[in-house]
């Protein structure tokens, strides 16, 4: 009996800190990351993804040529349900450029993308990314609908898609949902 109280607990205490803060470098696999380029459509743009110590850095080329021009790194969140929350923290900084964090609720990759774009700033900068602030966008182009409902989350990444050729490069600290 004392031994099912001890393993109650420990799980109501997992439950209610959450494990909703996603610690990057060294403590996340990078297997749940994945890169997907423009090359999907014909572009030459190359993104890359490392761990250090501490973070995460996306980093690469963005071409524009064959109709190229982005590059996204995400992460599998495997039907994660946020509805508890009402944004996500990230800590992170980045090349001064303009990108968008991402949300996406379906299985397959071409479905709509929920997006709020931000400039990453070239020193370490808490960002705060309210869901309500999301954008509905189906390649490239908002559809004019917000993020409603945030139950089943596949996947969050960071997409860059400026427009602007030339190399780019972010460096993730943690994400966090609040």
């Amino acid at each position: 009996m004392q031994v099912q109280a001890i393993f109650i607990s420990i799980l109501i205490m997992g439950i209610i800190s959450g494990g909703a803060k996603i610690e990057l470098g060294g403590s996340d696999d990078l297997r749940y990351w994945f890169i997907t380029n423009d090359g999907v459509m014909g572009g030459l743009s190359r993104g890359n993804i490392k761990e250090n110590k501490n973070s995460l850095t996306f980093y690469g080329n963005i071409s524009l040529e064959n109709n190229g021009g982005f590059s996204r790194v995400q992460r599998q969140m495997q039907h994660k349900d946020l509805s508890a929350f009402k944004g996500i923290k990230v800590k992170l900084k980045g090349d001064g450029r303009k990108y968008d964090f991402t949300l996406e609720k379906h299985n397959n990759y071409v479905g709509p993308t929920f997006r709020k774009s931000f400039v990453a700033e070239e020193k370490w900068k808490t960002y705060y990314f309210a869901f309500d602030e999301f954008d509905e966008s189906f390649f490239g182009r908002k559809m004019g609908r917000k993020l409603s409902e945030w139950n089943d989350i596949q996947r969050i990444g960071v997409i860059l898609a400026d427009k602007k050729p030339g190399p780019f490069e972010i460096e993730i600290d943690w994400i966090d949902f609040e």
